[in-house]
């Protein structure tokens, strides 16, 4: 189902679905259906002993992944996979730096605070020790491109003064990029890069490119 009512009955076609979470609709029968037989069998225990539908899913899982990856780990939430995934990227790497985008929500867990880099989403605390923010390319405020820029979702006439085949918008935020690594982290030692893949962008980006 994809409608929502108010108090007094009236109907509106819901278009957000969530916060941070990927909406498959309200009440899904399948989903139901699915949650209503597990909760007949069994709704509770830890994973240190096996069910045949933790095997399932992860089969399923990793039958969509490349073939080089096919490890699952279970946690409960989005913080806490990114909390393991910045602990997993520091054991394997030997490195502790980690940039994230600006603007960019990964999660409100303490650790995971630092990785966020929205205001709205902190606390007064420290949490940034080996994390560092770089400029996220924004298309549509941005400090270079948006009004200006003829590759930008807020213009209409498709035109800047930038040579055929060129942009100096996405140059500078190249540029800003390569500045942040430069001169804000160890060279060489960084453990991960983190960004959402879907941060300002029309979608997910074609494989073997990140943004």
């Amino acid at each position: 189902m994809q409608w929502l009512f108010d108090y007094k009955g009236k109907r509106y076609l819901d278009m957000f679905g969530g916060i941070v979470t990927i909406s498959v609709g309200h009440c899904h029968p399948k989903i139901n259906q699915a949650a209503h037989q597990q909760m007949n069998t069994l709704w509770h225990t830890t994973n240190v002993y096996m069910h045949p539908k933790l095997y399932e899913y992860a089969e399923k899982l990793t039958s969509k992944f490349p073939d080089e990856l096919q490890v699952v780990y279970f946690v409960n939430s989005g913080s806490e996979a990114n909390d393991l995934a910045m602990l997993l990227a520091r054991v394997y790497t030997g490195n502790y730096d980690i940039v994230s985008l600006q603007n960019g929500y990964h999660g409100v867990s303490p650790y995971c605070m630092g990785l966020t880099a929205m205001s709205t989403w902190k606390f007064n605390i420290p949490t940034k020790l080996g994390l560092t923010h770089a400029m996220v390319p924004d298309p549509y405020k941005g400090l270079f491109g948006g009004s200006n820029c003829r590759d930008s979702p807020v213009q209409a006439l498709r035109d800047c003064s930038c040579p055929e085949g060129s942009c100096s918008a996405a140059q500078s935020y190249y540029e800003q990029m390569e500045e942040t690594f430069k001169y804000s982290i160890p060279r060489g030692k960084v453990a991960a890069f983190f960004a959402e893949s879907i941060q300002l962008d029309n979608g997910r980006p074609k494989r073997g490119r990140m943004l």
